[in-house]
């Protein structure tokens, strides 16, 4: 949110000519997506270099569909930050929206951690999934969220101070808003188990027989 808020600060010193040119929510975008290229390198880095430790350290198989499909919200989440913080840094116009932006964020994250995780917790786990599986349904509805807060967002900041009519950017944004906030609602009420159960794959070996999952029957 930080990075996004100084580049979005940045752009706001041709917010007239943008403005004027109606080119302002695409150069909005292209700042925050450069950004987040670079964001997303590093995640990407980190995700590599997790997986060759995991590997070094002789864990058996490879992460199934399941397990990727975890990076969908999680780099939604990033990305959905990343374009807040420039929204807010080009609406505001000032480069300190920047350390504000970032203090902001973190706050946020942390409070809503304490109230309800399921509105910020995505990405991996500290434990075992063994036979367990995240919910693609929440996942789904994390992801859509974080897609709508950005578009919201973009169309908030793009919006000129003084207009008053309504129109399709007003529309669309009273549509991402909305969107929004029934799915947060509906994330904060929701009270299913955080994992479905998935079947697992059983591989039995000695006299008498020693069951462990698929790949692990060399640890037995």
């Amino acid at each position: 949110a930080g990075l996004g808020a100084w580049e979005g600060a940045r752009l706001a010193r041709s917010r007239d000519l943008l403005q004027s040119s109606g080119q302002a929510r695409r150069a909005l975008i292209g700042a925050a997506g450069a950004v987040f290229a670079w964001i997303l390198g590093a995640y990407g880095a980190g995700l590599v270099g997790v997986t060759i430790m995991v590997k070094v350290a002789g864990t058996p198989g490879w992460p199934g569909l399941v397990d990727v499909a975890t990076l969908v919200p999680a780099i939604a989440f990033l990305a959905m930050w990343v374009v807040v913080g420039t929204a807010a840094g080009y609406r505001f116009g000032s480069p300190l929206v920047a350390p504000l932006a970032t203090v902001a964020s973190f706050t946020v994250i942390l409070v809503l951690y304490i109230v309800d995780y399921d509105l910020v917790r995505v990405g991996g786990a500290s434990a075992s999934l063994l036979g367990l599986a995240p919910c693609p349904i929440r996942q789904a509805a994390q992801t859509v969220l974080y897609l709508a807060a950005g578009a919201w967002s973009v169309l908030w900041a793009t919006r000129p101070a003084r207009s008053r009519s309504v129109d399709g950017s007003r529309i669309s944004s009273a549509v991402a808003g909305g969107l929004a906030l029934v799915l947060a609602a509906g994330l904060f009420l929701n009270n299913a188990p955080d994992f479905d159960q998935r079947p697992i794959k059983l591989e039995c070996t000695g006299s008498p027989p020693i069951c462990l999952a698929g790949g692990y029957a060399q640890y037995s």
